[in-house]
Formats: C-alpha cells, structure tokens, sequence
C-alpha cells in the first residue's frame, strides 16, 4: 500500500480517510492532506501503514547527508531565490563526483520514484471550443479586470483613487470644493 502525505497550510485541517482522521485527531495532527495509491483494506493495515511513515520519516539533514548534497528551497513567496535548508554535515560531494542521472528533486528521492499524480484542472466545454458566447463573455468583463490592483496602485501613486487620465485636474477640483467649503 503506498500512501502520499502532504503537510498543508494552517487551517486547511485533516482531509484522509475517517481511520487516519481519527488517528491524527488523537496524535495532534491538524492540517494534512493524505492520498492513498490503492484501495484502503482493513483498517489495522492503513493506521500501520501511516504510523510507519510517520516513525520512517527524514528529516532535512539526514537527507542531505545521504546525499552529501546541499539541500536547497525555491519559493514562489521569494522569488524562486534558492534558500539553503540543510547542508552535510561531512562535506560536500565536488560536481565530477555527482552523476549526471542522479536524481536531484528530493520529493522523487524521499518517495522512491514514485509520485501521486495530480489531476489536470477541469476546464469547460464552452472554453476549450472557445464559443462565441465565451468570446461575448471575456469582451464585456475585460474593463473590470485587474480592477483591484489598479486601485491599489492609484491610490499609491496618488494618494487616493482618482481617475489615471487625468490626475491633476482631479487633485484641483478637490482643493477647490475643499476651499470653497472652508469659505462657507
């Protein structure tokens, strides 16, 4: 039985099946996402299953040291910057040692080759034939997109929201109700 667990954000809460969910609900366990390979059996089977990988598991340095290789983070949060998150502890291998067909992404390392498949996004009918009512559709809402971020970035450039056509004369019409309000 190969059983594919993930670490999920906080809040996102415990989403296997109601074995492992109970399991998990008295180990303290809170946000997970866990995918089985193939039809759960007994239900001894699936907690044995999940506590061994659970006791099995590897921690960052103990795979860097396996692989006498710095163990590096992309982010899409920093940019894809490469963050160092373990390095060996007994030297790194130099780059002639390393095999060029040596697997380097640690989730097929860690999962022995084998990775959950992740379904493709559904996309309806009426976009992959690309309709003409789809094509009325995108023409009426292209003036209200990215309307979000134009206002945060009038309102920073700015100071507030106001046309982006014409910003000053927007800017001299409010200094002169704003004075014409003082005189009165």
């Amino acid at each position: 039985m190969k059983m594919f667990v993930k670490k999920k954000p906080i809040g996102f809460g415990v989403v296997a099946q109601r074995v492992i969910r109970e399991v998990c609900k008295m180990i303290g366990i809170t946000d997970l996402h866990v995918k089985l390979d193939c039809r759960a059996g007994s239900a001894s089977n699936l907690i044995k299953a999940f506590l061994l990988g659970l006791l099995n598991q590897k921690t960052h340095q103990q795979l860097a040291d396996e692989k006498r290789l710095h163990l590096v983070e992309f982010r899409k949060e920093t940019d894809i910057f490469p963050r160092v998150i373990a390095s060996p502890t007994t030297g790194c291998r130099k780059p002639e040692e390393v095999d060029p067909n040596e697997e380097m992404d640690v989730n097929m390392v860690v999962s022995g080759g084998r990775l959950a498949r992740e379904k493709p996004k559904w996309v309806p009918w009426y976009i992959k034939q690309n309709t003409k009512g789809w094509q009325v559709h995108l023409k009426k809402v292209a003036p209200y997109r990215n309307a979000y971020w134009t206002r945060i970035n009038l309102i920073m450039k700015h100071g507030k929201l106001c046309s982006f056509l014409n910003p000053d004369d927007q800017l001299t019409m409010h200094l002169r109700l704003k004075k014409e309000k003082t005189q009165e």
